[in-house]
């Protein structure tokens, strides 16, 4: 049996956040963090870590009413991963509910959260990296992240 005296939410380290107001009764916090913020590939004897890196992108509403947003296709969410001395990025995008390519609309209450994973190709050598996430065709609602790919 456990028996937990306190608990509560922590931010992961190097979290990011973006406020953005679209009206008066559109409000909502956008967020990114990279977690681990730091990790390895490779071990130092050459083995693969197991290590698998996300990006957690989450946006809070706060407005007084839900969000709607009409997407041009029915990709969600686009993420770019980038060394930060390239200006190539590596890109995903996530697809909505639905597999028709046409647009979709969704609809966003309290919030909604989504993880996006960071290939070795994304990321193939050690320095610093820039994560930028939105939602597809919403430029409003990107938010930049950092994290770190480390020699073994």
């Amino acid at each position: 049996m456990i028996q937990v005296e306190r608990l509560e939410e922590v931010e992961p380290e190097g979290l990011r956040r973006a406020t953005v107001h679209l009206s008066f009764n559109q409000m909502a916090v956008v967020t990114l963090a990279a977690i681990p913020n730091r990790f390895t590939w490779r071990l130092s004897d050459g083995r693969a870590s197991g290590v698998q890196p996300l990006l957690m992108y989450t946006i809070l509403n706060h407005g007084q009413t839900e969000l709607d947003f009409m997407l041009p296709t029915n990709e969600v969410l686009c993420a770019g991963v980038r060394y930060t001395g390239d200006k190539a990025w590596w890109r995903k995008s996530l697809p909505g509910p639905t597999r028709a390519p046409e647009r979709i609309m969704i609809r966003l209450g309290g919030v909604y959260r989504q993880f996006v994973s960071i290939p070795p190709e994304a990321a193939p050598r050690p320095g610093r990296y820039l994560a930028h996430v939105t939602l597809c065709g919403i430029a409003d609602y990107g938010v930049e992240a950092e994290f770190e790919v480390r020699t073994p």
